[in-house]
């Protein structure tokens, strides 16, 4: 038996040939696909390949990543083995119950199969059949044995992709799961189903995808499958799991285009000009137009080329294709009588024809028939002259065009949150916008913080600031704390979330009473869309009257400001797939007739291409805004009352002409101003369902001096 060798490479050692006397020439390396091999040696690491087709590196703490080369293209996949062709049935643990916990004997089967027929790629697949008693295979579950998610992916979108087929399984009948092992809690819900696939044929496999959240204190993970609704030996198999640290974009395109101008070509020319428009819906060509005329023609047959030399797929024609006449209908406009009808037929594979239904003769009581094809040199229905029109719409299939859907799935960048803390104590003047510095980064792994470390200062980049990787949705949230008793009481406090050096947030309030250490702390929070390379700052403003300066108060606890992602960016040339939001500013006054809703002066944003929600803003019923799909929903508002009083987020109440300032039944989310004319902000985030009411809610106090700075929004996160 031929005995393996393994060559080990350190720093500055060269390998030889076996005689020693002319170093080693590699051009390429031939190794034998093997499973993984024993952890190596502190220091060392091993790479090969293995029978998925990708070769893997395996390092000293016994962690196997990917190399590429095979299905997973390269990327991160948490699941080391990831292909059927590294598992065993060892690998996973069985059961039957519905909560996915461990309990209860399988029904069905688990195998990795090698048989022809299952295969999707490669040699193996991970195959489940059903017991031949349907109902005995309800709540089979199969789970992957527990994964690690090392600790800089945790907290964050995670991806789940992998390859599959069914045999005798009707769609939604089995769901994926995904379960938190540290903490016992599932991660994907029942709706996260297969659809039914069979190609036994061409062995082909539909891919399933989704993304979960990982919490932050979840250091492992099972990926797995359960069924629903058992059905007699139903079939999965499936092969190729990712678990990609950067969730994947997942959209559906209907192949449905916008109108657009075409230029259209007929039969007809001598005084004729043609336009229109045109559209595509899934596997049919619409088009909509006109032929007007400036004079005389008796060319005869009149016909409209199909355009951008797209040919009619007749095999699907409802009435085959010669004797097709209900494509379309057409009216003929006539400058010296009345409109006439007729309809749009077939002509040839690459064009349409226009017939006459009646004519003009007898004030149109006569009918030419359905069958008469419309001819200029006829005067068929009608003599063409000046100003005379032909106006037409049809729809065709065309050949090699589908209903399908196109299915895109494209990995997607997702930036971990950003924070640091403890506020420079330098003295900060009065009456100036000061940016603060923060002295401790407590989590930055995408590196977007410049400046942690730097003091105070004027300038919007001389202090610290977070700048935008790209084009998304953040949520910003900020405290800081005085340290200083040389201000009176009454003098305003602000506190402001600056965009690019313009204020987009700011919290206002007076100091109260006696000053002491400290006296005063202030926090804010809301959510933006930025662009790429925008840089967020937080800056202080204390509006005294005398020339005193103050200072902040240090300390982790006393001072942060972080940053985080609540959308999912594409890259690569993806549909973005930014968050749904309804934004208004500047409060304008209560309903008249919803005495305790504030309306607001200006739309900011209204941007709901998925109807997820709908605003309404009027000096009647105040602003409200009403959600149309279920998911998880983040509400802001930040509001100026000319006493102190309560107000805050209501969701779902029925009263709009009161107000309980500490009722749960009303306000979700409540502030208490607790002097005049002072701003301040409140926000919650909760799951609401399709017909929920939120709503920004006072107990009727009116606004302040200071409403130019107030707002509503709700954004839609999931």
């Amino acid at each position: 038996m031929a005995e393996d060798r393994v060559v080990e490479f350190s720093e500055g050692v060269s390998v030889s040939a076996p005689d020693d006397s002319q170093p080693l020439a590699v051009s390429y390396i031939i190794a034998t696909e093997q499973t993984t091999p024993s952890t190596p040696a502190t220091g060392k690491q091993a790479i090969y390949p293995k029978s998925d087709g990708s070769w893997y590196q395996l390092d000293d703490t016994g962690t196997e990543q990917s190399l590429g080369g095979g299905g997973g293209g390269g990327a991160l996949n948490f699941d080391t083995k990831g292909t059927a062709e590294s598992m065993t049935t060892d690998d996973f643990s069985t059961g039957n119950n519905a909560t996915f916990d461990g309990g209860g004997t399988i029904a069905g089967t688990l195998s990795i199969s090698t048989t022809a027929g299952d295969l999707i790629r490669g040699s193996k697949v991970i195959k489940y059949v059903g017991s031949a008693t349907a109902g005995d295979n309800t709540d089979d579950y199969v789970a992957r044995d527990p994964i690690d998610i090392p600790q800089g992916y945790r907290g964050r979108f995670i991806g789940l992709k992998w390859q599959y087929r069914t045999a005798n399984y009707t769609s939604g009948n089995i769901c994926a799961k995904i379960k938190d092992t540290t903490n016992g809690t599932i991660l994907l819900d029942d709706t996260h189903t297969l659809d039914a696939y069979a190609d036994a044929t061409d062995n082909t496999g539909a891919e399933f995808v989704t993304n979960f959240y990982c919490p932050s204190d979840c250091a492992q993970i099972e990926w797995g499958f359960i069924v629903l609704t058992g059905e007699a030996s139903m079939t999965l198999v499936i092969d190729d799991v990712e678990i990609s640290p950067d969730p994947f974009l997942i959209a559906d395109f209907d192949n449905i285009s916008d109108w657009e101008s075409v230029t259209l070509t007929g039969s007809l020319s001598t005084n004729a000009t043609y336009s229109g428009r045109k559209r595509r819906v899934a596997d049919t060509l619409e088009v909509e137009g006109r032929i007007s005329f400036s004079g005389v023609n008796t060319e005869g047959a009149v016909t409209i080329t199909i355009p951008d030399s797209l040919v009619i797929n007749t095999s699907i024609l409802a009435d085959g294709s010669s004797d097709n006449k209900t494509l379309g209908i057409a009216v003929f406009e006539d400058t010296g009588g009345q409109d006439l009808f007729g309809v749009v037929g077939y002509n040839n594979t690459t064009s349409v024809a226009i017939f006459a239904s009646e004519d003009d003769h007898g004030v149109g009581a006569a009918y030419v028939g359905i069958g008469t094809a419309a001819d200029t040199s006829s005067n068929v229905p009608l003599t063409i002259a000046n100003g005379d029109k032909i106006i037409f719409k049809f729809s065709v299939p065309i050949t090699g065009w589908t209903s399908k859907t196109e299915h895109i799935v494209t990995p997607t960048q997702m930036s971990l949150p950003s924070k640091c803390s403890g506020a420079d104590t330098t003295a900060i003047a009065d009456a100036t916008v000061t940016y603060i510095g923060f002295g401790t980064t407590d989590f930055d792994v995408d590196g977007n913080f410049t400046g942690v470390g730097n003091s105070n200062s004027t300038s919007s980049t001389g202090a610290t600031y977070w700048t935008a990787p790209r084009d998304m949705h953040i949520r910003v949230r900020a405290l800081v704390q005085s340290d200083d008793a040389d201000l009176d009481a009454g003098e305003p406090f602000r506190l402001l979330i600056r965009k690019n050096g313009s204020t987009v947030t700011q919290i206002y309030q007076e100091v109260q009473g006696s000053l002491g250490t400290p006296f005063v702390s202030r926090q804010v929070n809301d959510i933006y869309k930025v662009d790429k390379d925008d840089q967020i700052a937080i800056a202080v403003y204390m509006d005294d009257t005398g020339s005193n300066t103050w200072a902040l108060n240090g300390g982790t606890d006393a001072g942060h400001f972080s940053v985080e992602q609540i959308d999912i960016t594409p890259v690569l040339g993806a549909i973005p797939t930014a968050n749904e939001c309804i934004r208004y500013n500047t409060v304008a006054g209560l309903g008249s007739t919803a005495t305790k809703i504030p309306y607001y002066t200006n739309e900011e944003l209204n941007r709901v291409p998925e109807g997820t929600m709908t605003g309404a803003n009027d000096s009647t019923n105040g602003c409200s805004v009403t959600v149309n799909k279920d998911g998880v929903y983040a509400a802001c508002m930040t509001h100026n009352l000319t006493t102190a009083s309560y107000w805050g987020i209501s969701v779902n109440g029925t009263v709009t002409t009161n107000f309980t300032g500490h009722s749960a039944t009303i306000c979700k989310a409540t502030n208490y101003q607790d002097s005049s004319d002072t701003i301040d902000n409140v926000s919650i985030t909760m799951f609401l369902n399709a017909g929920d009411i939120i709503r920004p809610h006072t107990n009727g106090t009116a606004v302040g001096t200071l409403g130019a700075f107030s707002n509503f929004s709700v954004t839609k996160l999931l």
